[in-house]
């Protein structure tokens, strides 16, 4: 081999070796930048950030004790919501009446002769009696039904006049019972058709008073109460 030649390989050499050492150094600079920007991202998800780090100020819990004390009002029975008042020897009683008695009749009577119109559903108008001073509640609302109910009836084969033949409260319930209730007479379903409702109207102005019902209190016999008539 001549010295032209061997010279000539020898810098093809030299030459292979440095540009290979600078690929290979180049390439260790790039993995290891690519490494460190990969540990600095995996180190930033690691570290919880400001927006996502949970405060350390103790959230506020609403207190269980409400702002204010419930209230609950219980309306009292007063002399100005009471259907009666006593004063000077007297005792003022307010008591329903149909508006339109004739009117009111009619349909007492055609609901017996198989009518769909229901009387208490007609108008009512309060009307106030005045008797002797009353004592007890019961004798007050006796003499309260006894008016009422006479303002609307009219004899026809019965008694001359409507008249309590047994009234008892238990609760919020009225038992009562008429004489027409006790002594039926032929026809007596008319006249018990257009008394009856306003009985109950007329006790329903009375605090407290929720049902009417047309017999005895548990514990009473209808017998008795016949018996007394």
């Amino acid at each position: 081999m001549n010295p032209q030649t061997r010279n000539t390989i020898f810098t093809v050499v030299i030459t292979a070796l440095v540009v290979g050492g600078a690929v290979f150094l180049y390439s260790s600079q790039l993995q290891r930048g690519l490494q460190e920007q990969i540990n600095t991202i995996v180190k930033t998800q690691q570290t919880p950030s400001a927006a996502t780090t949970p405060s350390t100020v103790p959230a506020v819990i609403p207190s269980a004790t409400p702002s204010s004390t419930p209230t609950h009002t219980v309306t009292t029975p007063t002399t100005s919501n009471l259907p009666y008042v006593t004063a000077n020897g007297k005792t003022t009683i307010t008591i329903l009446v149909p508006k339109d008695k004739a009117a009111y009749v009619k349909a007492a009577t055609d609901s017996v002769n198989g009518g769909t119109k229901d009387p208490s559903t007609l108008p009512f108008v309060k009307k106030q009696i005045t008797v002797t001073a009353l004592t007890s509640l019961n004798t007050i609302m006796k003499a309260a039904v006894t008016a009422a109910t006479n303002d609307v009836y009219t004899p026809g084969g019965g008694p001359d006049k409507v008249e309590v033949a047994y009234l008892k409260v238990v609760g919020g319930t009225v038992y009562v019972l008429l004489n027409m209730d006790v002594n039926a007479w032929a026809g007596v379903s008319y006249s018990i058709a257009q008394i009856h409702p306003v009985v109950e109207k007329t006790l329903a102005l009375f605090p407290g008073i929720t049902k009417v019902t047309f017999g005895v209190a548990p514990g009473d016999k209808i017998e008795d109460v016949q018996a007394g008539m």
